[in-house]
């Protein structure tokens, strides 16, 4: 009788998927943007050229997401290639650029604006990654927090299989093999060891074996392939732009094939409350739900710093992370 498979379910990653609880969402987003012009802007197409369109997602100036809310969960931004700039309604505003991971925990609400300043003359190539990690009934009472991970701090461990062949594996939360992940805010629920969330980002040799380790306590896992050609998953095969459900009870062998291989591991224990989702408002009851979308009428989640729903920072700044001094309304 053969072993039974480690492998629960195997879906398409799609633009914005839906995963497992603890995780409520993961979004990815690959685009080829055209040159920018000096100001920053796409040098060709709008969103009124129809024949010549700059994929420009939710912004008319620039591409990216301007000014918005969230309530009740946390999103980690992974950035693969690009330059993003960050402002929130905290007064928290910083340009980061590939490699580099932003932890933002929205507790009891707030605004932020994520936009893709075009600065390279040549096309701009952009992928990113956005892990919603949701918040506990309690945690979603608490204030906004955000955390920097720049790719030169973040954990890096390198190990070989019996071939010599080469894994890598970054550590944005958890631990492995007794390296841990930076400091997550607070209020998050990866902060707390008993919760055994684990984000990894794993590169694979071609041909490498890598082996993730069991977990004694439950816990839902996942591995999200996004770069590569074919990956064997405990004997079971998966193709680039899958999500890999997996049993937390068995040491799971990753088996890369002939090409590099790039994936998200996540794991965390269930925090096992309700969803009630609108959008970028998540919560735990339909009465909570309804009385946070009248308190955002109202206050709006305190406005924000910026005088423009599409804030960018100077062309020639580097890659930092700053709080302003004092604060306006959002008006753009």
């Amino acid at each position: 009788m053969g072993k039974e498979s480690a492998v629960l379910n195997i879906q398409d990653l799609e633009e914005s998927t839906r995963i497992q609880d603890p995780f409520i969402i993961c979004s990815h987003f690959k685009e080829i943007f055209p040159s920018g012009t000096s100001g920053m802007q796409p040098s060709v197409g709008n969103l009124l050229d129809k024949e010549n369109v700059c994929p420009m997602m939710n912004g008319r100036q620039f591409p990216g997401f301007p000014v918005h809310p969230h309530y009740g969960f946390e999103i980690i931004t992974i950035l693969e290639e690009g330059i993003i700039d960050h402002f929130d309604s905290k007064g928290v505003y910083g340009r980061f650029g590939s490699g580099d991971v932003h932890w933002l925990s929205s507790g009891n609400g707030i605004q932020h604006s994520e936009m893709f300043p075009l600065l390279s003359t040549a096309p701009n190539y952009f992928e990113m990654f956005q892990i919603w990690l949701n918040l506990d009934s309690i945690k979603k009472r608490s204030s906004p927090s955000s955390q920097m991970f720049w790719k030169e701090e973040i954990p890096l461990v390198i190990c070989y299989d019996y071939k010599g062949r080469q894994s890598k594996i970054k550590i944005l939360a958890g631990n492995y093999r007794g390296h841990k992940a930076l400091l997550v805010p607070g209020n998050s629920w990866a902060a707390s060891p008993d919760h055994h969330v684990n984000i990894w980002c794993i590169e694979l040799a071609p041909k490498a074996s890598f082996c993730i380790p069991k977990e004694l306590d439950y816990v839902s896992r996942s591995i999200i392939f996004y770069r590569g050609m074919l990956l064997s998953v405990d004997d079971c095969l998966a193709s680039s732009g899958s999500i890999v459900d997996l049993d937390h009870s068995k040491d799971i062998i990753l088996q890369n094939g002939a090409e590099r291989s790039y994936l998200l591991f996540l794991q965390g224990s269930p925090i096992n409350e309700n969803i009630c989702q609108l959008g970028p408002f998540v919560s735990h009851s339909e009465e909570t739900l309804s009385h946070v979308l009248v308190n955002y009428q109202i206050d709006n989640f305190w406005g924000g710093p910026w005088g423009s729903s599409e804030p960018v920072n100077d062309r020639h700044c580097s890659r930092f992370i700053s709080v302003a001094e004092k604060c306006r309304k959002v008006n753009g």
